[in-house]
């Protein structure tokens, strides 16, 4: 079925990047899509302006296109909602310029679930803003920092499910799912990963979360990844899709995600592709 480029969602970035075009893809296909490589398009396309809310994937912060959001913002009489999407590359003193740009900033890792349920919240408020539908499952939360396990607990129990916690994996029941703070500079949590998600669903947890790791966690059985320390509400959003979905249903996409018949805007007049402005950082 033909979906019109004028839609009130929008995802922008380098679709020419597999990562960045599978989180496009796993979105629904009402979700329009601007190519933006190089550099933010000048002049916005109308449809983007007039949206109400948009997706920005950006793996370089850099001042054009900072400048190129604050004309979003000015233009646009209906300002959009705007998600910043990015990697680890950006310093401190680069996202600190964006901050007052955008409504929330997001690591690329986050699953595409949870840039959906940001662009449209009302169209997925199924469960995590409800009252608790009946009974919720034991979860597991491993962690050898004691600090990590009693904020999780905290976060998990509010939400009405039972806890069990422990610094090892021999100190929780079997088979029951689990929150995992992984412990990535040690060697061997690889084959620790792949032994437990044999019979478990394991929500892997970590700091400084990148694409690397989260492919690794995927592929060593992660039923689902989520950066630390991060928004409670992705957290128990993700328990939620955890409790309602078949343990072979994945939250985040498979590397080989089709792109999906997503509408997708051309900008008639492309942006330059060297910029004498551009100030990435070395």
């Amino acid at each position: 079925m033909d979906v019109s480029p004028a839609a009130d969602l929008y995802f922008v970035g380098d679709l020419t990047d597999p990562w960045v075009a599978r989180l496009a893809a796993a979105l629904p296909g009402t979700v329009g899509r601007l190519q933006a490589g190089e550099c933010l398009p000048r002049p916005w396309p109308e449809p983007v302006v007039k949206a109400q809310a948009v997706i920005l994937h950006r793996t370089w912060l850099t001042n054009l296109d900072a400048e190129r959001v604050q004309s979003l913002r000015n233009k646009a009489s209906g300002t959009p909602r705007i998600l910043l999407c990015t990697g680890l590359l950006p310093r401190y003193h680069e996202l600190e310029r964006w901050v007052p740009l955008v409504d929330r900033i997001a690591p690329e890792t986050l699953a595409p679930g949870l840039l959906w349920r940001w662009l449209c919240p009302v169209a997925t408020a199924t469960g995590l803003e409800l009252p608790p539908r009946g009974p919720r499952p034991t979860v597991a939360i491993v962690s050898r920092v004691h600090e990590i396990r009693s904020l999780l607990s905290e976060i998990v129990r509010g939400a009405g499910y039972p806890v069990q916690t422990g610094r090892q994996w021999s100190d929780v029941a079997p088979r029951i799912p689990a929150l995992w703070d992984v412990p990535v500079l040690d060697s061997g949590w690889e084959l620790e990963l792949r032994s437990q998600a044999a019979t478990r669903s394991i929500l892997s947890l970590a700091g400084f979360l990148d694409r690397s790791l989260a492919v690794q966690m995927m592929d060593c059985g992660s039923w689902g990844v989520l950066d630390l320390p991060g928004d409670p509400a992705d957290l128990l959003w993700l328990l939620e899709r955890l409790n309602a979905a078949p343990a072979d249903v994945r939250v985040h996409p498979k590397h080989d995600h089709p792109t999906g018949p997503h509408p997708t805007l051309s900008l008639t007049a492309s942006a330059p592709t060297t910029m004498a402005s551009d100030s990435r950082a070395s």
